[in-house]
């Protein structure tokens, strides 16, 4: 039997971050990603995800709106563990009320990142 490849959505503002992690985590993670709060639109109407990695600061707009709006076009969304990543420590501060599974900082290695993603994943709450 096959096993799926756990669907991961990316969302951050830095294009060749995103085409880093992308890179780094394809073969593991089924990808998807967007830049910004507009691109929420563009999404397939039945994309699924198992996790959520977002920044914090996506352009002018802040991961709390972006994964408001995310979790309205998509309603299971509410119940998938987001990884919120900054490169500013005030936003330890403003993530509280998102409730991530996790926070850390940029820069990060690849391999910190994974281990963090499979600990998010091993809660069994991929469907």
């Amino acid at each position: 039997m096959i096993q799926r490849k756990p669907d991961v959505l990316i969302i951050d503002d830095n294009l060749d971050y995103l085409d880093m992690l992308k890179l780094g985590l394809g073969k593991q993670y089924s990808i998807s990603a967007i830049s910004s709060f507009d691109e929420i639109e563009t999404l397939p109407p039945d994309l699924a995800t198992d996790l959520i990695i977002s920044d914090y600061h996506i352009g002018l707009d802040t991961a709390d709106k972006v994964l408001d709006r995310l979790k309205a076009l998509f309603p299971s969304f509410q119940y998938k563990p987001i990884i919120i990543v900054s490169g500013t420590i005030e936003s330890t501060s403003l993530i509280s009320h998102i409730k991530p599974f996790d926070f850390f900082e940029k820069p990060f290695t690849l391999k910190n990142l994974r281990t963090r993603i499979e600990d998010a994943l091993s809660l069994g709450i991929i469907n």
